[in-house]
């Protein structure tokens, strides 16, 4: 429609587009589909000798603002804790200071949500291993940092979950200063409060596990109790609305992990890798909270188990990359589509190999950043984007 619209440069006779589908509404202005073609998948370093990101660190937070990456806390090789972070722009290809001037104290293991106008930092430990329950509110717009209130904020902890619900921040779970929780609490920055999750049919305490926003849920799921043992296997459905937990099927549930990932699709969630009672994990399953059921996840092909890896939605795949596997710090990983339910191998070029890192999907690249070298030796600090192939569909004007 909008090439064919009044006031839009016209497509001229002979003239090619490409599309990342079939694309109907092409056909019906006049285009006729001669072809298809597959990208090249391409590894670039973002890094140049001007760039100023952020001191290396790892158990940092990144938080994606449609623009840029937030970056913010996290600890050195040499146990020194963080106060500062950084905000790169993956157009400009530049890193930006965020300033200290209100920011919250220094500290790790903290979870941050992006509300679509703050980054909101939460909880963690800082250098004298004490557990928060404070943090703070960080606008890349103003470069301001804004205070939250602790009146009614839940318990200090570590190793808990958050996620945005569009209106608040949840957060969940984790270890506290003598063991895991089972409570939580949801923040909202319009107003400044806190109001407490109701226990009442949430899971049993826990850490490592992992929660994800729905539309009008968090689901959480999997973890590890606090004298560890045996991984959870089992999670929960809250509703912020009328403040319940639903209980999750168990039927053709995933075998139990702690510190997996796990992503929404849109209609799924997805859990993959982690740690389990025979170790380092490369399976998953996908769970339909519509229906309550699990599928089971096709394996052949997968990468190998890990942990401290990162994955990112695509809009159609999930991307497995890095993290600490049985065969040490990987560079590689792989890309998972859910509607086919197959794997493709993310090539183990470049970067470097890694865990603990932070990535970002940027519309149509993966933007990957910092964490400890193999060995863990080294806090890195470079910057790499991933494009993964895509099928463009290419049509001409007659």
């Amino acid at each position: 429609a909008n090439l064919n619209a009044s006031g839009q440069t016209g497509v001229p006779s002979g003239g090619l587009v490409l599309s990342a589908t079939e694309n109907s509404a092409l056909v019906s202005a006049g285009f006729v589909q001669i072809s298809s073609t597959l990208t090249t998948t391409t590894w670039q370093p973002r890094s140049t000798a001007n760039q100023t990101p952020p001191s290396g660190r790892v158990n940092t937070t990144g938080v994606w603002t449609g623009t840029e990456l937030l970056v913010w806390g996290g600890i050195q090789t040499d146990s020194t804790v963080l106060r500062s972070g950084g905000r790169y722009n993956s157009a400009s290809n530049a890193w930006t200071d965020i300033t200290f001037s209100g920011a919250p104290g220094a500290r790790y293991n903290q979870t941050a949500v992006f509300s679509g106008t703050e980054m909101i930092i939460w909880g963690g430990v800082n250098n004298s291993n004490n557990r928060l329950n404070d943090g703070g509110r960080y606008s890349s717009d103003s470069n301001t940092w804004t205070v939250m209130t602790t009146a009614n904020a839940p318990l200090a902890r570590y190793s808990h979950t958050a996620v945005w619900t569009g209106t608040e921040m949840i957060v969940w779970g984790g270890s506290g200063t003598s063991s895991a929780l089972n409570t939580g609490a949801r923040y909202n920055p319009s107003t400044d409060t806190w109001t407490a999750t109701n226990v009442t049919g949430a899971p049993p305490a826990r850490l490592g596990h992992t929660a994800i926003w729905t539309g009008s849920e968090m689901i959480v799921w999997g973890g590890i109790g606090s004298g560890g043992g045996v991984s959870f296997y089992d999670g929960g459905r809250y509703n912020p609305t009328t403040n319940t937990w639903t209980s999750i099927s168990s039927t053709g549930h995933p075998s139990g992990r702690n510190n997996h990932t796990s992503l929404w699709t849109g209609n799924e969630m997805i859990i993959w890798g982690g740690e389990g009672s025979n170790g380092l994990l490369n399976t998953g399953g996908l769970y339909n909270p519509t229906t309550d059921v699990w599928r089971p996840m096709y394996d052949v092909s997968a990468p190998i188990g890990r942990i401290h890896h990162t994955a990112v939605w695509t809009g159609s795949e999930m991307i497995i990359w890095g993290g600490d596997s049985n065969d040490g710090y990987s560079n590689d990983g792989g890309r998972y589509n859910s509607t086919t339910n197959t794997w493709t191998s993310v090539p183990a070029d470049l970067p470097q190999r890694r865990a603990y890192h932070v990535a970002a999907w940027a519309g149509s690249k993966m933007i990957i950043w910092g964490g400890l070298s193999s060995g863990g030796a080294t806090n890195l600090i470079e910057t790499f984007d991933y494009t993964p192939s895509r099928l463009l569909y290419l049509y001409q004007r007659p």
